[in-house]
């Protein structure tokens, strides 16, 4: 039986981003999708970040202080590993949530049966208070699946401009578990990508949020 309104574990890997940390927790507390837990996972900061985290007094939210620096990666590797949700969510903790963005991905999954939907995300530029589309391309103006080979075409670094390496997945969490996928460790940068890449090439279906 599936269910109607299925946990969504929102993992926030965080290190040193004190001026964040506080607009990227409210953003995923204000969520209008409600049934969520959220699990920050601190690499070992040495600044306020865990101590404003701390001072959000919220039952959905956990806050686990790793015992060493392990990278960004461990820090995600350890949000899965305790998340208790069908579906995963990243959210970096210098980045935000618009207030719908769970349920916009959460009703795309549904209707589409997917295992990962990827939304497009908003370049907000700071100094000039800009905000734009990160990606102008068709495959975010109606649902689109995204296979391995355009995902891999996608990642041309040599063509300028942002790849789809950028894309954060909201997974489900039975995929990633049933194919044994987690973070690739040994690496710092782009881990998104590698996580994408393995889940569609074990046979993920992959759609975009228009």
């Amino acid at each position: 039986m599936v269910n109607p309104s299925p946990l969504v574990s929102i993992i926030i890997p965080t290190y040193n981003i004190e001026g964040y940390i506080e607009r990227a927790i409210k953003s995923a507390l204000q969520q209008s999708y409600s049934p969520i837990e959220i699990i920050m996972i601190d690499d070992q900061s040495n600044d306020q970040t865990v101590a404003i985290a701390k001072a959000i007094q919220d039952p959905r939210l956990t806050i686990i202080q790793q015992p060493h620096n392990g990278g960004p990666s461990a820090a995600r590797n350890k949000g899965l590993d305790i998340a208790k949700g069908e579906w995963i969510a990243i959210l970096d903790g210098d980045d935000s949530y618009l207030p719908d963005r769970i349920s916009k991905l959460l009703s795309v999954a549904e209707k589409e049966q997917a295992d990962i939907v990827v939304d497009n995300l908003i370049v907000d530029h700071e100094v000039d208070k800009t905000q734009i589309p990160m990606f102008t391309s068709d495959l975010f103006k109606t649902s689109s699946r995204i296979d391995l080979t355009t995902f891999i075409k996608g990642n041309q670094l040599f063509l300028g401009g942002y790849t789809l390496g950028y894309l954060k997945p909201f997974c489900k969490a039975s995929f990633l578990k049933t194919h044994h996928i987690s973070y690739a460790t040994d690496i710092r940068i782009g881990e998104d990508y590698l996580l994408m890449a393995e889940c569609l090439a074990h046979g993920a279906k992959c759609m975009t949020l228009p």
